[in-house]
């Protein structure tokens, strides 16, 4: 076979267990060196033709990638979330987040239940941003049919969000090298 550095080039999966233990550090620092040709298919539109080909190939519209607008539903009704306090955000829970988005239609509370690609929550701030008590952080995305859930989604957005006095000290991309 190829070695490991023409394949994740070329796209393909890279099993490390075929990579000798001497060569894999070899075949990552190979593979970063390619982020040229990355930033090259971004530029000269090939990356997104053939993201529209993998949505075609999954029975999609590739269209959404010109004019989602045209392509996906959109939400009956919107509610903003608005920052309690005045601060920084210094922290974004996920877990919250994903509870409320349940909550209107955009995830499975049981095995049946059905989802509604219309839903969301639009998040509008992120950490490290100051905000002013007021201010909309998220929006909640949803149809009548979960009107109710709003307040109790609202406040779980609400949860997710930390904000403190001062901005939070920056976290390292990289936790730990393995």
């Amino acid at each position: 076979g190829q070695p490991a550095q023409q394949q994740f080039a070329q796209g393909s999966a890279v099993d490390l267990r075929s990579v000798p233990e001497a060569d894999r550090k070899g075949a990552f620092d190979q593979a970063f060196d390619y982020r040229g040709d990355v930033t090259l298919t971004l530029a000269d539109g090939s990356a997104l033709e053939r993201f529209r080909r993998v949505i075609a190939a999954q029975g999609g519209d590739p269209r959404v990638c010109d004019d989602p607008d045209a392509v996906l539903p959109r939400a009956a009704q919107s509610e903003p979330v608005r920052a309690e306090r005045s601060g920084f955000i210094t922290r974004l829970r996920a877990w919250p987040v994903g509870q409320a988005s349940m909550l209107l239609g955009a995830g499975r509370k049981t095995v049946d239940s059905r989802i509604d690609p219309a839903a969301g929550i639009i998040l509008h701030r992120k950490v490290g941003d100051s905000v002013a008590a007021g201010d909309t952080v998220a929006e909640l995305l949803f149809q009548s049919l979960h009107a109710a859930a709003v307040p109790a989604a609202r406040a779980l957005v609400l949860q997710a969000f930390e904000i403190a006095d001062a901005p939070a000290a920056p976290r390292p991309r990289i936790i730990e090298r393995l």
